[in-house]
């Protein structure tokens, strides 16, 4: 049954709040306004009504009406966590950040398990100049939830933003946690190029191959859905020659109980693939991927002159550059590692990573996948 949404003195409220969220989270906002008007004009205390509509007007940029609605939201619901953590986003877009700080401890007291209020909190104190600060709300989240590796990434930059190189390069030792491998045709293949060519002929047309999706780090170039599911031809192989270096790499890992991303090394795992193809001036943005423990990529075809020789770095993996999420006051410590077809790097799925991009013609394609503990 459709909520009845014309009439004020007939609505179900709590139908015409799902419609109001569901429209909301479609994009319509006109259409969400108008849903929480109405529920407000029956319910004027709807706290969930009221801090909607403050989200409305924060993307409006209507930041007074939006910080009026959040007050009355909070008003008449003072202990939802969310809420706070909604007028701590509308006291930053006013450009009041000490009272944003205040708003996400309060989210943080209200609900200690509340990821987003501990990130928020970090890049704030990182865009005000109190790394020291940062660091420590990264810490206090990681003592709740050690396997939360966006936390750790956060860590790992706020060190680095508070002058502690050396326990940002325990966390961020690129020498010894990238790692490289050549892989070996599987049999059935005459030579590595023949089998690659068998895997980009598998990839660009596979059905869930798809330009650009929203939400992903695509930017001009096309991502693949689960690539180990359906039918898989060359993947099947692909997967038993990266399980074996997987294996390899947990077996080189040092020994090192105090580092989180040793100490939660699984002895069981799962893998998630998906591949990428990259036109003329495509590239990833900087990026982690928080539900896995370590990511790795392989290069299955790359552009002429793309590789090691290029003094341009097009198309080649960058290491250390966060998003925009967080926002680092200090210049950044970026590595980059040439592609070569047939080689696969892994390393710690929590490091930031994006790619430069190229003007080749040629397709730059590569598989990527995050290794996750069962």
């Amino acid at each position: 049954m459709s909520a009845n949404v014309s009439n004020p003195r007939v609505l179900d409220v709590d139908q015409a709040m799902a419609l109001a969220i569901e429209r909301h989270h479609a994009g319509a906002l006109h259409d969400a306004k108008v849903l929480y008007e109405k529920v407000l004009a029956v319910e004027p205390e709807h706290a969930g009504a009221h801090t909607s509509l403050a989200m409305i007007h924060q993307a409006a940029g209507e930041l007074d009406a939006a910080r009026a609605r959040m007050d009355k939201a909070l008003e008449y619901l003072p202990t939802h966590a969310g809420f706070w953590l909604n007028s701590g986003a509308i006291d930053r877009a006013r450009g009041d950040d000490d009272a944003a700080v205040v708003a996400h401890e309060r989210a943080i007291e209200l609900d200690p398990d509340l990821a987003a209020a501990y990130y928020n909190l970090c890049d704030l104190h990182l865009a005000s100049g109190r790394a020291e600060d940062a660091v420590a709300v990264c810490e206090r989240r990681l003592e709740r939830a050690p396997h939360d590796w966006r936390a750790l990434a956060f860590k790992a930059h706020a060190l680095e933003a508070a002058g502690d190189l050396a326990r940002a390069d325990h966390l961020l030792d690129h020498e010894r946690f990238v790692r490289r491998y050549r892989l070996d045709a599987p049999k059935g293949y005459p030579n590595i190029e023949s089998f690659n060519r068998a895997l980009a002929a598998h990839i660009q047309r596979h059905p869930t191959l798809e330009r650009d999706p929203p939400g992903r780090s695509t930017r001009n170039g096309f991502h693949t859905g689960e690539l180990f599911r359906g039918q898989l031809g060359p993947m099947a192989a692909f997967r038993r020659m990266i399980d074996k270096a997987i294996r390899q790499y947990r077996r080189d890992l040092p020994d090192d109980p105090e580092h989180p991303f040793l100490a939660a090394a699984p002895r069981r795992w799962n893998v998630s693939s998906w591949a990428l193809v990259l036109e003329r001036g495509g590239h990833e943005v900087a990026h982690i991927h928080p539900q896995g423990w370590l990511s790795g990529v392989y290069y299955v075809q790359l552009p002429a002159g793309m590789g090691p020789k290029d003094p341009d770095h097009a198309g080649w993996l960058e290491f250390g550059r966060p998003t925009a999420e967080l926002h680092m006051p200090i210049p950044l410590r970026v590595r980059q590692v040439a592609p070569r077809e047939g080689r696969l790097y892994l390393f710690p799925s929590y490091f930031y990573h994006g790619t430069i991009p190229f003007s080749q013609n040629r397709p730059r394609i590569c598989i990527s996948f995050d290794v996750r503990p069962e």
